[in-house]
């Protein structure tokens, strides 16, 4: 169905909803840095110690994107579709309950990938395979990097607890751009939406800084890696100004802010 829609199709961003939740996981792992596109789906993905296939890793992942309460969540997500087909997302939110928040669904990460990695133990015990397999954008432009950017942090080896412990990535009384990510095969596509005419990434943009001032919040807040400055000259013409930096699994972090009118 995919392969037939085109840049002629009608395009349209909508709320998220739970049966989203296993897209939302793709696209908050792609954004992340995670290889989920365009590969096998026995590649492996690696978690601190745990390794996961890519199928599995959705699925588990989507779990947690069908939640109402975690910061992936459908709730705080927002779906880009051509001819009502999910294209697209940007997770962004409040960073009002920003840490107890991050402490409840990196919890679950957590355990859910401590489970598999408990799960494969036994396995490997039994028959000697530690494998997984049974279980259940970067372009060179600036525009076309925003389509896969975590609108921020990657997940890394280090423990998921250590995620805990950081600093936060926004602040109380802003609205934060987390993590976004378009399908490979229509990131080129320029639709038109809200009377802008864009690629998909960028018009997921407007759409989360329009929902930041829907929802009466003075700023928006996003986190760019210090080794993508085309993306920071981005951020820059859509009127955001750096707000110091930020460490976040050991990569550097410009923080940056959009003032609201």
């Amino acid at each position: 169905m995919l392969n037939n829609l085109s840049a002629t199709g009608k395009f349209t961003i909508r709320d998220a909803r739970p049966s989203d939740g296993e897209f939302i996981a793709r696209n908050v792992l792609a954004a992340m840095g995670y290889e989920v596109f365009n590969v096998d789906a026995d590649s492996a993905i690696e978690f601190g110690s745990t390794s996961l296939n890519v199928q599995g890793a959705v699925k588990l992942v989507g779990e947690i994107c069908a939640r109402p309460d975690t910061l992936y969540s459908y709730a705080r997500t927002r779906i880009a579709c051509v001819e009502g087909n999910a294209v697209g997302s940007l997770t962004a939110y409040s960073g009002d309950d920003y840490q107890p928040l991050r402490g409840f669904t990196w919890g679950l990460l957590n355990a859910a990938f401590e489970n598999i990695a408990a799960e494969d133990s036994t396995s490997d015990s039994a028959d000697g395979s530690g494998r997984l397999t049974d279980r259940a954008e970067l372009s060179s432009n600036a525009v076309d990097s925003t389509e896969t950017q975590a609108i921020g942090k990657q997940f890394s080896d280090e423990n998921s607890s250590d995620a805990l412990s950081m600093e936060p990535e926004c602040l109380p009384g802003e609205f934060y751009l987390d993590s976004m990510a378009v399908l490979p095969e229509f990131r080129r596509m320029a639709f038109e939406y809200a009377g802008a005419t864009d690629r998909i990434g960028h018009l997921l943009m407007l759409d989360g800084i329009e929902q930041g001032r829907r929802k009466g919040f003075p700023r928006i807040s996003l986190i760019v890696d210090k080794v993508k400055p085309g993306l920071f000259t981005y951020y820059s013409a859509l009127g955001f100004r750096p707000d110091g930096e930020i460490l976040f699994f050991g990569h550097l972090y410009d923080r940056m802010i959009k003032d609201l009118d």
